[in-house]
């Protein structure tokens, strides 16, 4: 069971990179919405197969929980403050302030049976 630390920019409002989960390479787009004040990823596959796009990064909710399709990530995204502030992340905020994380299947498992991850 594990949980990723995903790395993102402090100071780009779009931005993209590759990151291997569980076996299978995906690209990961990052957004600034200012109309919004909130972050948004898209996910695609190496190719440029869309996973899911447009997910808000809000706080304590999976992100990708609702979409599943045949090309969906096996586990699952979520942020959580390194705070109590209790808002979601700011421009300059997410991966400082708000951290990104990756639970991998086992650990999704794991915590719908009460275990710990």
């Amino acid at each position: 069971m594990s949980v990723f630390t995903i790395q993102t920019s402090l100071t780009e409002e779009i931005y993209s990179f590759e990151q291997t989960f569980e076996g299978k390479t995906y690209r990961l787009r990052f957004r600034w919405n200012r109309r919004a004040d909130l972050w948004f990823l898209d996910i695609r596959l190496s190719d440029d197969t869309p996973v899911q796009l447009g997910a808000p990064v809000v706080l304590g909710t999976f992100l990708t929980r609702l979409c599943r399709t045949a090309n969906t990530l096996p586990g699952d995204f979520l942020a959580s403050e390194t705070d109590s502030v209790s808002r979601e992340a700011g421009k300059n905020e997410l991966g400082e302030r708000v951290k990104l994380y990756y639970l991998e299947r086992a650990s999704l498992v794991s915590l719908s049976e009460g275990g710990d991850a």
